[in-house]
This record gives structure tokens, sequence and C-alpha cells, in this order.
């Protein structure tokens, strides 16, 4: 079963309507999280990736993931 916070990332766009108080991230097409101001897109992926682990993920995991190619 999902937590809350992932039901968005994982399920289909036919969800029924949500509350205004319920946070929704998009991530198909154009990535947002509405009823929020606009983020930066590496925000985004962040926002997505801390949702797609609801059982923590390691800050070396997470820096790996977010920059997949290290620096020179």
């Amino acid at each position: 079963m999902l937590v809350p916070e992932a039901r968005a990332v994982f399920l289909p766009a036919e969800l029924p309507p949500l509350s205004p108080a319920t946070p929704y991230l998009q991530t198909l097409g154009k990535a947002q999280l509405q009823g929020y101001p606009a983020l930066r897109p590496r925000s985004l992926e962040l926002l997505t990736l801390l949702l797609a682990h609801p059982e923590e993920i390691e800050g070396e995991k997470l820096a790996q993931q977010l920059y997949p190619t290290p620096n020179p």
C-alpha cells in the first residue's frame, strides 16, 4: 500500500478530484506540485525521489540519483 504522499507519483491521473488542501505532485508532462508556487526542476526531482522512497533513502544514494555523473 502506498503512503498518501506517494499516491500522486504512482497512480494514474484518472483519480477522483482531490480537495484543495491535498497536495498533488504531477511528474509526467509539465511537472508541478499543484496548489503551490512553481518549484525549480531540481526541487521537483528531489521531492519525487523522496516520495518514491517512503522507507527512507540515504543521503549518498539520493545524491547519486540526483547527480548520476560525478563532477570532473
